[in-house]
């Protein structure tokens, strides 16, 4: 009885390391490439941009003459900080899209009336050349984003 009882505990072992040497075989599953999420951003025409928080509290910046004023009494804001923060915003990457739904937006905090953060960055004439949400952070170095107008939810890191 014992040794029929091992050779069946035996057959199941040997089945479930043929399941695990299955589903983890290397080459599956592999991330898909990283994409450009603002890929027609280049980081020199953005002349101003708009930050909102979720109390309504906004900061803006704009570019005058090469130099980035804060607010709108022009005081004067970090040029390097404030252009590879633009540089960083237009080269945003993802590979991992979270939601395609609507219904999400307000549960990950990217939504057009719930979000964290909107961001508006506008190029000469101050016409609009982005505007995206900052919802909530999955991980330390990690947030939601969704561009206005979109459905698609991304996580990126890198802000």
């Amino acid at each position: 009885m014992t040794k029929a009882k091992n050779t069946g505990l035996f057959i199941l072992l040997i089945i479930q390391a043929a399941l695990i040497v299955y589903l983890y075989r290397p080459g599956q599953g592999a991330p898909p490439p990283a994409t450009l999420l603002f890929s027609g951003l280049r980081p020199e025409m953005v002349t101003s941009f708009t930050i909102t928080d979720n109390m309504g509290k906004t900061i803006s910046l704009a570019k005058i003459k090469q130099a980035w004023t804060v607010g709108s009494d022009g005081y004067p804001g970090d040029n390097d900080k404030i252009n590879n923060l633009v540089r960083r915003i237009a080269g945003l990457k993802s590979s991992r899209l979270v939601s395609r739904t609507r219904g999400s937006h307000s549960r990950l905090k990217v939504g057009d009336e719930l979000f964290n953060r909107k961001i508006v960055l506008s190029g000469p004439d101050r016409k609009k050349a982005v505007t995206f949400f900052l919802g909530t952070a999955p991980s330390a170095r990690t947030i939601y984003l969704r561009r206005a107008g979109e459905d698609d939810v991304y996580e990126v890191s890198g802000l």
